[in-house]
């Protein structure tokens, strides 16, 4: 596997706005996707805002708990994602993220690919960082 560059969004639809959301609920209706109205929001986070899987930088798929502030310990400064260790890197509900040339080895989506590494009991654990100060202590979270 080689690392690739992708677009993603917040999760959080507070800091996200509802303009996406709503364009996303016209979409899904003008091209008859099947997705039930009232699973577009899950849909859209699944599949269009925070990837899943280990990555650098980005943003946080919140679940766990709610999106909180994190600040620098040091400073105060708002820290930021540097790194993301997850367990796996899809699952059904996000198999969108699926690299094309990994599709094949996914039969049922539920499989994954990728380090063989489990996360208590399979979250992820985010290193969040300072971006005043390399210098500054990390955070570590849990999702």
């Amino acid at each position: 596997m080689e690392p690739e560059r992708i677009i993603e969004y917040p999760s959080d639809f507070e800091e996200l706005g509802s303009e996406p959301m709503e364009q996303t609920r016209q979409w899904a209706s003008q091209q008859q996707t099947g997705i039930d109205p009232d699973d577009i929001e899950i849909w859209f986070i699944d599949n269009i805002c925070v990837a899943p899987g280990w990555k650098v930088g980005g943003h946080i798929r919140w679940g766990t708990t709610d999106p909180f502030p994190q600040p620098c310990p040091t400073c105060g400064t708002e820290t930021e994602p540097l790194l993301t260790v997850a367990s796996s890197e899809w699952d059904g509900g996000t198999h969108s993220w699926i690299p094309y040339e990994d599709q094949a080895l996914a039969d049922d989506y539920s499989t994954t690919v990728g380090p063989d590494v489990t996360i208590a009991r399979g979250y992820k654990m985010i290193l969040r960082v300072c971006p005043t100060s390399p210098d500054h202590p990390h955070i570590q979270l849990m999702q």
